[in-house]
């Protein structure tokens, strides 16, 4: 029903008049709840029904029945005042019956010639009072008939209007009705005329009200009750224009009191940038659920397309600002105030009731019921209303189907056909965009999620980006290649080879097509074949299927690429018997770029081995930023959970646990969640070596149950731990190719070229090139093409071009570390404006930097050892770290571990330093001395062994092995100390090829050996052999001479050369046993050794796992003549002859 104005008859306003408005306030709400009632007119003083003006109902019914009601209101103060019977017989006066009659007839008159929607029959007219009909004489009760002189007054009961006006007691009725028994009143008058008696009065009515909008809105505000009568009352006045009231105005205004004071208040000084994609939902939807956290966004983008000014918010408005053009018209529902006292807030709601904005709700718990109920009342029109809620526990279910709702994702499918759909992109942790459409995993995520990312162009997750180097250099990986005569030599092993069109050819054994195996194993478990051939691609399942098909064996599947190299993929079984015939050597084909790793190689578990330095950490970066795939990236510094790691998991508390450490954000979690229930997660695992000992065998449990779940995953370590993860998860490790000289030049020419001219940087690009040659290729490590040393050699040589320009190479590696943490002090000082023309100011700065780097020192331990030992060290660097936990100004440590262990931006940065304490206080620490040699602390060795030779060329040239330099000083050599007091043999020995003890059984040992037959080169010896002159049994300032260091480090070679001169008790190498002397001595054939021992037992060995050989035969095999003949010569051996 429109909006209609009525004829207002201005009345006095005393206390019966403010009953009139109270009666048409409760029935406007009542009639407006009412499940019967479709629509509905109320006015009251209405000048077209005369005598029964005071409140009008024009009633439209769901079954399309319409009836008018014209209430006349009769009010009396006192409590149940009795009517006097002879006032209906009164020509005037309240209940005078002739008066009404002749009302009656002036209406019928007017309404004929002027007739409404609803025909005249269908007027109801009704005296309704709270009073009461006089009792029975000597009974507490109504009469049911009272004789008039001309009529009759007799109860009725029913409601005129299907029992919705009646206001009297629920168990009895006081409805009556006229019979004329003179025909003096006119009959149509007396079938349509009703008294209502005891009806609530003004007070009863005020309480009625009250509790049918509470019944209703729970919990709402109180003030809800007050604002709704003064609404009505201002009305009821004629403030608003004399517009009937219909159920949508009701329900609106009632929505509107109960909502209101649930806008939250703007600020409107910061309102920042709109979302333009809230802008784009708040047509399609009609109720669009956010958070708190884009409140400013809401704001932002509803606000100032009305409002060009800053005013205040609750502030009555001053200006002469028009809001509204003449045009529009404002609807009754919207009325209020008077228009010069509107606030900022008013005009908004006004906005609201003209479909202008939608109204911003924030819901809290308390008031949760009121609001959802006012929304529910407002939505049951065509023209629905527009809502944004701020509301952490939204509850959809409570909310008809019909209301277009969006809250998740998922609701966003309901615009499949419009462009806000189709165009929306999200981008996976910064690296690739999706169209949100693609994603259906995400589907239960908050749409407000989505509002807050706008700014950040809708990034789910970690921007990957921010942690690749400005200067990143491509990489390569080279692929898994085997040389051909394996497969002869794996007698019990089986191969699976497909892609065979480029080679025919590549064994002697037995062979057999794929699917023709397949036929004839699964019918005959004990048909037998050396390789299974396939020129097409072997499957995953059905290389699985054949792994079931042969539990006992080694199976491994290979692949024939197009330059027809054999490259291998995966195993099932032991890895170990293929490392022997592994390519060494690459062609420029036989990388994989770093792009496209994570596509090429796509085993459940990935290995990434390398020496410090060579970038793995950032390569695991780098495969984050560059994935492609519609798929989550977990990556996970092992370090940072060492706590977690020390016991037993389940596979669903580890992704519980994970997905907690990724982010705090909830939004995130649930994305993450979404992709791991589709399986559709990668985990890098950065930094298996760093994993203390206690930690590995859950760290290995937890990866081993994700890769049974079908997970992807990758994992890094130092190349020390490459056989073990090899051997744990039966996969050939890759490695990250070291820069060329052309990846490093353009490395070195990216760091220079937005800080020199063209020719500058040729220049200096050559020079740097020249020093990085020299100074990074050590004996014991290659770090030539290394890219943290070189980046450090880049930090340090941008320091001060010109004094490296000049010919100031630094030297060794030690150097390299200690000048880059002194430029991190110095760029520290230079943020800090420190001045450094003052002596004095150069004296406090070198004191703060010479503390503060024995502070880091002893972190750098905290961080490397075991708390056990660094208790025994009683160093404490609590409160320093406690300092920097926020941020540390020199940014040398970034963060702490679950354990509370300081972790530095780079391992080697901690290595270096732990070094660097040790190198002064070892002598303190004798234990100390036998942990390095452990193989976790072999960097810090290394590290310490160049601090401890920075003032002698001599050492210095034995760690990098360069014989050319130690023959320039060959005349000091035989003096020459470090600041250990160790001789240059003696550091010789501390390095070279190492000879692990062999496991003994029963006569026979067991050897893991990855080069069976061949013997790499120990290019150590060569500079042991230049040093034999040098007396072996000197003693350093730790005790220890050159035999004790082979001992220590198991340097059979070394002491091969020094038993060439010098006769050793190999009781002094107790880290040996004879059978250890005997295998090591025919392998890598030291004639020296095996002569000195001069006992040779009986035994056989097993080398990985093959059939057992006697000595004598791995001599043979190994082409050790002489060792053969004094072999022979033993009884236990020459027995054994015809042995096969």
């Amino acid at each position: 029903m429109a909006n209609q104005k009525f004829r207002f008859r201005a009345g006095c306003i005393d206390y019966g008049s403010s009953y009139e408005f109270l009666v048409a306030a409760y029935y406007g709400i009542h009639l407006s709840l009412s499940k019967d009632v479709s629509d509905f007119k109320l006015s009251t003083n209405n000048n077209d029904l005369g005598n029964f003006d005071d409140v009008v109902l024009e009633i439209k019914y769901k079954d399309g029945d319409e009836h008018l009601y014209a209430l006349q209101l009769k009010h009396s103060g006192a409590k149940e005042d009795n009517i006097s019977v002879h006032s209906f017989e009164a020509q005037k006066g309240n209940f005078g019956l002739k008066k009404y009659c002749n009302g009656f007839k002036d209406i019928e008159e007017i309404f004929k010639s002027n007739p409404s929607e609803i025909p005249f029959e269908k007027f109801h007219f009704i005296l309704y009072t709270n009073q009461v009909l006089p009792k029975l004489k000597n009974k507490n009760k109504e009469a049911d008939e009272l004789k008039l002189t001309n009529s009759t007054i007799y109860r009725h009961d029913n409601c005129a209007a299907r029992n919705l006006l009646n206001l009297s007691k629920a168990d009895s009725f006081f409805i009556y009705k006229f019979r004329d028994t003179t025909e003096t009143l006119d009959a149509k008058f007396l079938e349509r005329f009703y008294l209502y008696t005891k009806q609530k009065d003004a007070q009863e009515m005020k309480c009625l009200i009250s509790k049918t909008i509470f019944s209703i809105y729970r919990n709402s505000d109180l003030n809800v009750v007050t604002n709704y009568v003064n609404f009505f009352k201002s009305w009821w006045r004629g403030d608003y224009g004399n517009y009937k009231l219909t159920k949508k105005d009701i329900m609106l205004k009632l929505s509107e009191y109960i909502l209101t004071p649930h806008i939250p208040e703007p600020d409107l000084k910061s309102l920042g940038s709109k979302s333009h994609l809230l802008d784009q939902v708040l047509e399609p939807f009609d109720l669009v659920v956010l958070d708190d956290e884009t409140k400013n966004k809401i704001w932002a983008t509803i606000l100032p397309k009305h409002f060009q000014k800053k005013m205040s918010w609750t502030q009555p408005i001053t200006s002469d600002e028009k809001f509204f053009p003449d045009d529009v018209k404002v609807p009754i529902s919207a009325q209020g105030e008077n228009f010069v006292d509107q606030s900022l807030k008013k005009i908004y709601t006004i906005l609201w009731h003209l479909d202008k904005v939608p109204l911003v709700i924030k819901v809290s718990d308390k008031y949760r019921p009121a609001i959802y109920a006012a929304i529910k009342l407002s939505e049951l029109y065509q023209d629905k209303k527009k809502f944004i809620l701020i509301d952490d526990n939204f509850a959809g279910d409570e909310f008809s189907e019909d209301l277009k709702i969006l809250h998740t994702l998922g609701d966003l499918r309901l615009l499949e056909e419009t462009q806000i759909y189709k165009e929306l992109r999200v981008s996976l942790q910064g690296r690739v965009t999706v169209n949100i459409e693609q994603l259906t995993n995400v589907d239960r995520v908050l749409f407000g999620k989505m509002v807050q990312m706008e700014d950040s162009d809708f990034l789910i997750g970690e921007n990957c980006a921010k942690n690749l180097p400005k200067c990143y250099v491509n990489r390569r990986v080279p692929k898994h290649l085997l040389t051909a005569p394996f497969i002869d030599t794996l007698e019990t092993d089986l191969f699976i080879i497909s892609g065979l069109g480029a080679k025919k050819q590549l064994c002697n054994a037995t062979t057999c097509n794929l699917d023709k195996y397949l036929i004839l194993k699964q019918n005959d478990e004990h048909f037998s074949t050396k390789c299974v051939l396939t020129t097409d691609s072997c499957s995953k399942q059905q290389f699985q299927l054949i792994c079931q098909l042969n539990r006992s064996k080694n199976c491994h599947h290979l692949q024939i690429n197009c330059d027809g190299r054999i490259e291998w993929m995966e195993t099932h079984g032991n890895i170990h018997r293929l490392r022997p015939y592994l390519e060494k050597e690459f062609d420029d084909s036989d990388y994989v770029r770093d792009v496209d790793v994570l596509s090429y190689f796509t085993n459940k578990i990935n290995i990434i081995c390398g020496d410090p330095g060579l970038g793995k950490s950032v390569f695991l970066n780098f495969m984050s930023y560059k994935c492609l795939e519609k798929c989550w990236i977990l990556r996970i510094n092992l370090n940072d959970h060492t706590t977690f790691f020390k016991g037993e998991h389940s596979l669903e508390e580890t992704l519980q646990y994970f997905v907690e450490s990724q982010s705090k954000d909830e939004f995130v979690k649930n994305v993450i969640c979404a992709f791991l229930l589709e399986k559709n997660v990668i985990f890098l695992w950065d930094g298996f070596d760093e994993v203390p000992s206690t930690c590995v065998p859950f760290a290995i449990s937890i990866i081993k149950k994700l890769a049974a779940e079908e997970y992807r995953q990758w994992i890094s370590a130092r190349s020390n731990t490459r056989y073990f993860l090899e051997n744990t998860f039966s996969v050939l490790s890759l490695t990250i190719a070291h820069f060329n000289e052309e990846e490093q030049k353009e490395y070195i020419y990216n760091n220079l070229k937005n800080k020199f001219d063209g020719e500058k940087i040729e220049e200096m690009t050559a020079t740097l090139d020249e020093i990085m040659k020299s100074s990074l290729l050590c004996g014991c490590f290659n770090y030539t093409g290394v890219p943290l040393h070189i980046h450090m050699m880049m930090e340090i040589f941008l320091k001060n071009p010109q004094k490296y320009m000049q010919g100031v190479k630094i030297f060794s590696l030690a150097d390299i570390y200690q000048e880059f943490i002194e430029g991190k002090f110095t760029y520290f000082f230079q943020r800090a404006k420190v001045k450094n023309d003052n002596p004095l100011m150069q004296k406090i700065q070198q004191q703060f930097q010479n503390t503060r780097l024995l502070q880091y020192e002893i972190a750098a331990l905290k961080a490397s050892f075991d708390d056990e030992t660094f208790s025994t060290l009683d160093q404490d660097c609590g409160t320093f770290l406690k300092e920097i936990e926020a941020r540390d100004n020199v940014s040398l440590i970034v963060g702490f571990s679950d354990e509370k262990k300081p972790i530095f931006t780079h391992k080697t940065y901690e290595e270096f330093l732990a070094a660097s304490w040790l190198s002064k206080n070892c002598r303190n620490y004798p234990h100390l001395r036998e942990i390095l040699f452990e193989e976790n602390y072999k960097n810090i060795r290394l590290m310490f062994d160049l601090i401890l030779a920075r003032d002698s060329p001599v050492h210095v040239a034995v760690i990098y092995r360069n014989l050319a330099v130690l023959e320039t000083y060959q005349g000091e050599v035989l003096k020459c100390r470090d600041l250990g007091g160790r001789t240059a043999l003696q550091l010789a020995c501390s390095w070279g090829n190492e000879n692990p003890p062999v496991k003994i059984e029963h006569s026979v040992i067991f050897v893991e050996d990855n080069d069976e037959y061949s013997v790499p080169e120990d290019k150590n010896v060569k500079i042991v052999e230049f040093l034999r002159k040098s007396d072996p049994f000197e003693k350093d300032n730790f005790g220890w001479d050159a035999v004790d260091y082979c001992n220590k480090t198991f340097g059979l070679g070394s002491l091969e050369v020094i038993l060439s001169q010098h006769r050793v008790e190999l009781s002094r190498m107790n880290n040996f046993k004879n059978l250890d002397f005997l295998y090591y001595s025919v392998k890598y054939n030291y004639r020296n050794l095996f002569n000195q021992l001069q006992n040779y037992p009986y035994f056989e060995i097993k080398v990985n796992g093959s059939e057992p050989r006697t000595l004598l035969q791995f001599a043979v095999q190994m082409n050790r003549l002489e060792l053969v003949k004094v072999l022979l010569k033993t009884p236990q051996y020459h027995k054994v002859i015809k042995k096969p």
